[in-house]
């Protein structure tokens, strides 16, 4: 296990970037699960930062950072939280799905052509698949300036946490899967 204070951890983390290359995700994941020791095979590697983390974070910000995931980020108890980088980056995802959402049910050509260049102006040309990513690394370049001066701190355990989430997700994106799963949406009966 990684022992000593926060800074001690942090520095111990595997450094986090924003690719997806075999190498990558073995690097990460590896050094996770050689921190976490003999249970590594049990564990995800979120739940290998989430027990680290508790080592350090008091309780009430412990409960916080162990709640935090990709699909609930943008909720209220992160938006208002002490921590700066946390609630930047919940407020930021918040702002950006209602953008999302507005331009998907725009009734109006104004308000639709508005949202529509905002989201397209992030998201660019592609395929779904690349326009996700592209979304992911919007995210991921936001995180890093919200995170900026923050090393060795609370707020750089909550941005390394939201960084190995969006990372995970990425890595678990699979082409033939994902063909599967549309295949099977629009296949008419």
């Amino acid at each position: 296990m990684i022992g000593g204070d926060l800074e001690y951890t942090m520095s111990c983390l595997p450094y986090l970037s924003f690719q997806n290359t075999d190498r990558e995700q073995e690097r990460v994941l590896g050094l996770l699960k050689k921190y976490a020791g003999p249970a590594a095979d049990e564990r995800s590697p979120v739940e290998i930062l989430d027990d680290e983390a508790q080592k350090f974070l008091p309780a009430s910000r412990f409960d916080i950072f162990q709640k935090i995931t990709l699909k609930n980020i943008h909720e209220e108890i992160f938006r208002k939280n002490k921590s700066q980088v946390l609630s930047a980056f919940s407020t930021f995802i918040f702002l950006l799905k209602n953008d999302i959402k507005t331009w998907r049910t725009a009734k109006n050509e104004h308000d639709k052509k508005s949202a529509k260049n905002k989201i397209e102006n992030i998201l660019g040309e592609g395929t779904p698949l690349e326009k996700e990513i592209q979304l992911m690394k919007y995210q991921w370049s936001r995180l890093e300036e919200f995170s900026a001066s923050h090393f060795a701190d609370m707020e750089a355990l909550f941005a390394y946490k939201i960084k190995l989430l969006i990372l995970l997700r990425w890595w678990s994106f699979a082409a033939e899967k994902g063909l599967d799963n549309f295949n099977k949406i629009t296949a008419s009966d």
